[in-house]
């Protein structure tokens, strides 16, 4: 039995999984992966390179939006605010949760009521939860977590491979070819 997952604390046998056996913390990986619907659940993903921050260079981060974690973040929601998925055309408001402890932050708050509300009418509310206390968030911890190392062929994340494998995934690498389409699409 576990408080609460992070794949950090997984993959490290700390915190929760202190003092765990590796093969039992893969199992349990394993089995609360299992619990993560694959009907209704997305991954939609931003990467930025350290090639695309030099090439879309100063003009996207500045202060106090110097951190390339915002502009993946802020280019995440505009593409799904713009974006024609399946999955939205029910959404008469899109609200978006993230950690409080992430490395997005209550920073980003300005940045989503000040410049992305005006744009976006079908946005909703920005939310900053303890993940601790909000298991969505520890369902988008592990799925984050496969998404980035699922190649890297972690013998714990293989344990989750079979159940997050169906998840539908859509990938979008930020560099300025996507800026300008997505400059074009608003």
């Amino acid at each position: 039995m576990i408080e609460y997952y992070r794949t950090h604390d997984a993959i490290t046998l700390s915190q929760c999984f202190s003092n765990w056996e590796p093969e039992v913390r893969n199992a349990k990986v394993a089995r609360l992966a299992s619990v993560i619907p694959i009907e209704n659940f997305y991954g939609i993903t931003t990467h930025l390179s350290p090639e695309g921050i030099k090439e879309i260079g100063e003009f996207v981060f500045r202060y106090p939006y110097d951190n390339p974690y915002f502009s993946c973040v802020a280019c995440l929601i505009a593409l799904i605010c713009t974006s024609r998925f399946p999955f939205l055309s029910q959404a008469s408001k899109l609200d978006f949760f993230f950690d409080e402890q992430g490395k997005i932050g209550k920073q980003f708050q300005n940045l989503f009521d000040i410049l992305l509300k005006p744009i976006f009418l079908t946005l909703g509310n920005c939310y900053h939860l303890d993940d601790r206390q909000f298991p969505p968030l520890q369902a988008a911890d592990m799925n984050s977590a496969w998404i980035r190392s699922h190649e890297s062929h972690s013998q714990m994340l293989t344990s989750a491979h079979i159940f997050l494998s169906h998840i539908k995934y859509f990938d979008f690498r930020i560099n300025r070819d996507f800026l300008g389409s997505l400059g074009k699409g608003l």
